[in-house]
C-alpha cells in the first residue's frame, strides 16, 4: 500500500500546491469512482481539466482559450461535483440520508443550471447575430 500511497500523493501533492480546493475535489470524485488509488485520481484532474490529456489518447477538439482567472477552474470542479451529485445511485443514498437538504441542493443546482442556460441562450443570439450580420 506504500506504492498505492506514494503514487496518489504524487499526483495530488502538485495540485493540492497550486490550489487545495481543486485538489480535495479531484479527491473527492476520485472516491466517487470508488476507486482511491492514483489512475482515478489522474482521469479525474484530467477530466476536470487540471492536468493535460495522456499523449496516447486523440486530441480534444480545439476549445476557446480558458479564462486566466484562478476561479475558473474552481467554477468548473464545482460544475462537475455537481453533476455527480446528481447521479441516480446518488440521489437515491442521499435521499434516504437526508431528503430536506437534497431539496435543498437540487434547488441551488437548478438555479445554477437556469444561469448556465441563459448564458448559452445569449451567446447563441450573438452568434446569429454575428452571422446575419456578415451576411
Amino acid at each position: 500500500m506504500v506504492d498505492n500511497e506514494q503514487a496518489q500523493a504524487a499526483v495530488l501533492a502538485p495540485l493540492y500546491e497550486a490550489d487545495p480546493e481543486a485538489a480535495g475535489l479531484v479527491l473527492q470524485a476520485a472516491k466517487d469512482t470508488g476507486k482511491l488509488s492514483a489512475a482515478p485520481l489522474t482521469e479525474a484532474a484530467r477530466d476536470l481539466g487540471l492536468l493535460p490529456r495522456a499523449a496516447v489518447e486523440p486530441a480534444p477538439k480545439p476549445t476557446p482559450p480558458a479564462p486566466t482567472s484562478p476561479t475558473y477552474a474552481v467554477n468548473r470542479l464545482a460544475f462537475a461535483d455537481a453533476y455527480k451529485v446528481l447521479a441516480p445511485k446518488r440521489i437515491e443514498q442521499l435521499v434516504q440520508e437526508d431528503p430536506g437538504t437534497v431539496l435543498e441542493q437540487v434547488d441551488a443546482i437548478e438555479a445554477e443550471i437556469t444561469k448556465v442556460q441563459r448564458r448559452v441562450d445569449a451567446a447563441r443570439k450573438a452568434a446569429r447575430n454575428a452571422i446575419e450580420a456578415k451576411s
